[in-house]
């Protein structure tokens, strides 16, 4: 066993027991152009207009004819939402006209910009996915990608067919993206079209399950952004972490019975704490290269012990 390893694992569970949220990254959308959504019927035109600026965290700007269920509407719409593992941003619009009026629905060229935010440098992996629903027949409009909001589109027309990937860093500086929808006009039926950006720690981490737990509770790993370090979740029990493993057979037999395999604590019991809700794992500099292994036992008065599954991660 690596006992400075050890240690420096130890002392960055200890210091870093759950995640600070001024640790995270943190997401907000902008408008930098007016966003102007309308209907016209016959030589009448409504308009709605979204001003520039920052945007609240869920909101929408809608024309629409009629009350709902409307004949006829433009709406373009946007929500975040930021959590320790990722911060994602969803823009989109969306037209629609009832074939039983004579309507238009239009919506101008107009643009949305997702911008991360950290106090100090976090590598991220940016997905950016498109999915759009229209009638047959109806014009597919374009929507292009800038990353770094630098005036480069880096995608003049995104797919549907799968993520654009993008390898970057939040913090302390804000990372923008750029959206950029063309215009869409529609005469009957109907056009939808969504973007989401979400941001992922690229924490150079491997996370593999090494057993099967034999019990009803769960535990899982993800990265998370604070510390590029993994988060624990799991119900309430005792977390084991060891360097190696040391495999346990636990008495009594597995809950429920049916369960055909042993209950099996893997790792070797280096570091052991009681946590409520599982426990965050930050893996700094000073502790790569690292692999450990985790598992959670449970205590349940009349079955005895019984574990989670359990996890090799490895942090390069």
């Amino acid at each position: 066993m690596n006992h400075s390893t050890l240690v420096a694992l130890a002392v960055a569970v200890a210091l870093f027991p759950g995640v600070v949220p001024c640790q995270n990254v943190t997401s907000t959308i902008l408008a930098p152009n007016p966003i102007t959504m309308q209907y016209s019927v016959g030589a009448q035109i409504t308009q709605s207009t979204q001003p520039p600026g920052t945007l609240p965290a869920q909101g929408a700007v809608t024309a629409a004819l009629g009350a709902f269920p409307y004949l006829a509407f433009a709406q373009a719409n946007w929500n975040r939402h930021d959590e320790a593992s990722r911060s994602l941003v969803v823009v989109g619009n969306w037209l629609a006209v009832d074939p039983s009026v004579s309507a238009v629905a239009t919506i101008r060229a107009h643009e949305f910009v997702a911008e991360f935010n950290a106090p100090s440098p976090v590598p991220v992996t940016l997905n950016i996915a498109r999915t759009s629903h229209q009638i047959a027949g109806s014009s597919w409009p374009s929507i292009g990608i800038d990353v770094g909001n630098d005036g480069t589109i880096e995608v003049s027309n995104l797919s549907t067919s799968g993520p654009f990937t993008v390898a970057s860093s939040v913090g302390p500086q804000p990372l923008q993206v750029r959206v950029l929808f063309g215009p869409q006009a529609l005469g009957a039926g109907y056009s939808s079209h969504i973007v989401g950006i979400e941001a992922l720690p690229d924490n150079a981490l491997s996370i593999a399950r090494n057993s099967l737990g034999c019990g009803p509770a769960f535990m899982f790993a993800e990265p998370v952004f604070a510390g590029r370090g993994v988060m624990v979740l799991s119900d309430p029990g005792v977390v084991v972490i060891g360097l190696s493993t040391q495999p346990l057979f636990l008495q009594p037999a597995p809950f429920p019975p049916s369960i055909p395999w042993p209950c099996l604590l893997m790792p070797a019991p280096d570091i052991v704490l009681w946590s409520p809700r599982g426990l965050h794992i930050p893996l700094p500099a000073s502790v790569r290269p690292v692999q450990f292994h985790v598992q959670v036992v449970f205590v349940s008065q009349g079955y005895g012990l019984w574990t989670t599954d359990g996890y090799t991660i490895g942090a390069q």
